[in-house]
């Protein structure tokens, strides 16, 4: 696929079919290894539809590398270069906007490599996923997506706050801010899975139900979201279930008590996070610490996308705040102004591909990067809740020619451009 029709299918809106529906439920509660009772989502129950740069943007936002990485190694490791033309239309007319199947280039890949692509593809369309079944049960905006491991190794989420009561955890924490309430938040957790075959998605939604439970939150079990994308030749389908209401668990006992109301908000002191690390006893007293903790990993994280120095320092953890790694990076840090003219503070870089020059823009939001650096918490969450509404304004508007971007509800920035 020649880069501009990569680059402008990237951009287009495309149709994935998804399924969750009583019949899926039974397919997958009589696979081995169901032992978590299940539901399908209404509202992830039909095609749903999606630009390909965004469910890239999602990957590259969920599984970038924390630290130690050059500018080149961040993109390669982000997926642009092995999926930018990963996937073609269809051509039946039926369906609008079109569907979607492995591009030729896609085709060739097999084996190990294949189900290795659908793995990663799948974190994109899971988090995609998660989005509509947050929405839908009346959350504001895209969630903040937090790896559970990395938080828990990098310091900013203490161990005593999420446990593994399982063989395994859950891919991600997801943080959803309550419309309304400026510093109140829910939470919720996120299994991803990826393969080549449908047999093999029911017992990985089986299993994935599993990992679900494998987290408690001070004694509580959060809701929870498994799926699996299903990357055949001829089609992809996500297939996507959830757990019930959030549970207690007695860990002096061997089964869980009965069902719990719907987890409550989580209001922060939004006045304390920048004394957050000074009070080392807090660390472990609530829940609030926890959000508080993997809120401020996701700012931190934004200084160093960024290149912002003090932002970076100023939210991380004081066990990583020495490695802020933006001034060694292999790209012109700077202030750029992508389409829909929007003006972002980051790394812009032209890297040679077969069929033309590719402009990778990748950055934060100025207004963002400022309120990061120098603003309350208060002015970064306004900040990122404006960034998220032009966000909105720059899809409406529709794609340029020969470019691709995606703009995350967090601030960042993503923009693919041909140059040459």
């Amino acid at each position: 696929m020649k880069l501009t029709n990569a680059l402008n299918f990237v951009g287009s809106t495309v149709t994935v079919p998804s399924i969750s529906d009583t019949a899926l439920v039974g397919k997958v509660s009589s696979t081995k290894g169901y032992a978590r009772p299940l539901k399908e989502v209404r509202a992830l129950d039909g095609p749903i539809t999606v630009r390909i740069v965004d469910v890239l943007h999602r990957l590259a936002a969920a599984t970038a590398p924390q630290v130690d990485q050059t500018l080149y190694e961040v993109y390669k490791h982000w997926g642009l270069f092995r999926y930018l033309g990963l996937f073609e239309t269809t051509k039946s007319r039926k369906v609008h906007p079109p569907s979607i199947k492995l591009s030729q280039a896609g085709r060739r890949i097999r084996g190990n490599q294949l189900r290795v692509t659908s793995e990663d593809i799948g974190i994109g369309f899971s988090i995609m996923l998660a989005e509509k079944w947050l929405r839908a049960n009346g959350h504001a905006g895209p969630p903040r997506v937090i790896d559970i491991d990395v938080a828990l190794a990098n310091g900013s989420v203490r161990g005593q706050k999420v446990s593994k009561t399982g063989s395994k955890r859950p891919d991600y924490l997801l943080i959803s801010d309550v419309p309304g309430r400026l510093g109140a938040f829910t939470l919720a957790v996120l299994e991803c899975k990826g393969t080549t075959s449908r047999s093999v998605a029911y017992g990985q939604l089986a299993r994935g139900g599993g990992q679900l439970d494998g987290v408690t939150i001070a004694a509580e079990i959060p809701d929870g979201l498994v799926t699996s994308t299903v990357m055949g030749t001829q089609s992809i389908k996500c297939l996507a279930l959830q757990t019930s209401r959030p549970r207690f668990t007695d860990r002096s006992a061997t089964t869980s008590l009965p069902p719990a109301p719907a987890t409550p908000a989580i209001q922060l002191d939004l006045t304390r996070l920048d004394d957050r690390f000074a009070d080392d006893s807090r660390a472990n007293d609530s829940n609030e610490t926890l959000v508080e903790g993997a809120l401020m990993a996701s700012w931190a994280s934004l200084g160093e996308l960024s290149g912002n120095r003090v932002a970076f320092q100023r939210w991380s953890h004081p066990s990583r705040a020495y490695r802020f790694t933006s001034d060694d990076r292999d790209g012109q840090h700077g202030s750029y102004v992508t389409g829909g003219n929007r003006h972002v503070m980051g790394q812009r870089k032209i890297v040679p591909l077969p069929g033309g020059l590719l402009e990778v823009t990748l950055g934060v939001d100025a207004e963002v990067d400022e309120a990061l650096r120098a603003g309350s918490p208060s002015d970064v969450l306004l900040a990122q809740q404006s960034a998220g509404r032009r966000a909105l304004e720059n899809v409406a508007i529709g794609a340029e020619p020969d470019a691709a971007a995606a703009y995350g509800a967090d601030g960042s920035v993503l923009h693919l451009r041909r140059v040459g």
